[in-house]
């Protein structure tokens, strides 16, 4: 008798095993990136100036900041960054299970917040709202940088109090 006569029944249970585990992540990821796939492909494509002007037509916000997060979502996605929109959410849309989640999502959001700004010393305030959307991270992004530009305008040097 061989190895393989004596032990076929682990080997059928580790087949099937495999196979189950295919089945059940492979196949779920599969229809999700096919979901995805159908549903941004009827979004037109257009420039950032155009999806600025279509979702933000108010002045007052950040564009480069705003540019980011649509880049880093298409990247991600495999699409055209401007076909991904602020109302796009994060479990339902986008189908990124890792961001739509509130466990760990500080972490997430600063590492996200990293990758778009190449800077590694980026730390949030604990009380961050969870976020649902593109939208609501551009906001959430856009009041962070906004509060931290103003703590910087408030430091004083101390050579200006002297003279």
């Amino acid at each position: 008798m061989t190895w393989l006569d004596e032990n076929i029944g682990w080997v059928g249970l580790a087949l099937a095993v495999s196979a189950g585990v295919i089945v059940l992540y492979l196949l779920p990821a599969i229809a999700r990136r096919q979901k995805r796939k159908t549903l941004f492909a009827v979004r037109p494509v257009r420039s950032f100036e155009q999806w600025c002007q279509e979702f933000y037509p108010a002045n007052g916000f950040d564009k480069e900041l705003s540019r980011k997060v649509p880049e880093a979502l298409g990247k991600e996605l495999g699409i055209q960054p401007t076909r991904v929109y602020p109302t796009d959410r994060f479990d339902k849309e986008l189908k990124l299970r890792w961001l739509g989640r509130p466990i760990w999502y500080l972490e997430r959001l600063e590492l996200l917040i990293q990758d778009l700004f190449n800077e590694n010393h980026i730390k949030l305030p604990e009380d961050v709202p969870f976020v649902n959307s593109v939208g609501e991270v551009i906001a959430q992004l856009q009041s962070h940088f906004k509060q931290v530009r103003e703590e910087k305008e408030c430091i004083v040097n101390p050579d200006e109090l002297i003279s």
